[in-house]
């Protein structure tokens, strides 16, 4: 099983994250696995980082991933703010 490597922009975003106040778990494992688990306030994303300037492609395995998945969301980011904003949409429901 060969894990997939991060995209370039992911240190910014885990460090502006962390900046920020949110919990970063960096995952990035095999088969289609997102890139960071990342909390706040009670509330867990799975995100895959992408990079407009590069592969910004989801992958098969990626793919397969998402449909099976059954926990908390998933979510696919090109910025730190993709995923604070996502964090207060779902925060104000």
């Amino acid at each position: 099983m060969r894990r997939h490597r991060a995209d370039n922009n992911a240190p910014l975003i885990v460090k502006e994250l962390r900046q920020c106040g949110i919990s970063v778990i960096p995952i990035n494992g095999p088969n289609g696995t997102p890139d960071l688990l990342v909390g706040r306030a009670g509330l867990s994303l799975l995100v895959e980082i992408k990079n407009r300037q590069g592969k910004d492609v989801i992958s098969q395995a990626q793919q397969n991933f998402a449909k099976s998945w059954g926990g908390c969301p998933l979510i696919t980011a090109y910025t730190t703010e993709d995923i604070l904003n996502t964090f207060k949409r779902l925060l104000a429901q």
